[in-house]
């Protein structure tokens, strides 16, 4: 008996194989700054010259400096507002 591909297959298939082909250039450079996981790829490529593994990671012509900066600032971001929730809490 042949199983029908659950569509959750083909979701991930077109997500690994150029999904983001649906999404422009800028668009996509911009959501990838967003992305903790992919931030951490391409700041472990830029710092320790590993190969990105993600293809559309990959193809994208992002500096690896932006990766870095994209971090610390998210970093800092959550940071600041962990602090600033902290400092809220009566004593």
């Amino acid at each position: 008996m042949q199983t029908r591909p659950r569509p959750i297959d083909s979701y991930l298939k077109g997500a690994t194989d150029g999904g983001a082909q649906l999404i422009g250039g800028d668009a996509a450079q911009i959501m990838i700054l967003f992305s903790p996981g992919d931030l951490l790829e391409g700041t472990n490529a830029a710092i320790f010259g590993t190969e990105i593994g993600n293809p559309i990671i990959a193809n994208l012509d992002i500096s690896g400096l932006v990766y870095v900066g994209a971090t610390l600032a998210l970093t800092a971001i959550a940071v600041a507002l962990t602090v600033r929730r902290y400092l809220r809490i009566a004593a």
